[in-house]
């Protein structure tokens, strides 16, 4: 569905299985978004996840629900975890057979993490990191509804305290 898609990322690669592709994850908060159980997750959106408002206590103007991500290093579907498949980690380097993967959660979930180079178009090239091809940062939406650009360099602390639902923590700047 094109509105799903941002118009300046083309990718080419393989296409393993046929699945409608998207320019968002959901947020699965802070932990791994294929390898951790969901019981893990502390963002509002993981596998047969029923958060409602109330589970939100961080406030709905400081939780991000949805980020964008390019197809820079994944390509990304609103479907849902595609059993049997996955993504190779960075770097992608020597023979194929030995690359190690992420699970099938990366392709609808994304994380956020204060680990040096895990930010918006962090240069750890996390495939499940949030990602633009804008220079400045990536786009979140928040659980009010409200979309913006968070920049490359927000403070890590505040990126991964966004990512919780009810982790407790102050966010001073943006």
């Amino acid at each position: 569905i094109p509105i799903y898609e941002f118009t300046n990322d083309a990718f080419s690669g393989t296409i393993l299985t046929q699945a409608g592709r998207s320019n968002y994850a959901a947020v699965i908060g802070t932990v791994e978004s294929g390898e951790d159980p969901p019981e893990n997750a502390d963002g509002v959106f993981y596998r047969n996840s029923q958060t409602s408002v109330a589970h939100i206590s961080d406030g709905l103007s400081n939780t991000f629900f949805i980020g964008e991500r390019s197809s820079k290093h994944a390509l990304t579907t609103w479907t849902g975890a595609i059993p049997g498949s996955g993504v190779p980690k960075p770097p992608l380097t020597g023979d194929p057979t030995g690359w190690e993967g992420e699970g099938s959660g990366v392709h609808p979930l994304g994380h956020c993490s204060n680990e040096p180079g895990h930010g918006p178009n962090g240069s750890s090239n996390h495939v499940d990191d949030f990602s633009s091809f804008h220079t400045s940062g990536a786009n979140f939406l928040m659980g009010d509804g409200s979309v913006r650009i968070f920049n490359n360099s927000i403070a890590p602390n505040n990126y991964q305290g966004m990512a919780t639902k009810a982790g407790g923590e102050v966010v001073e700047d943006r």
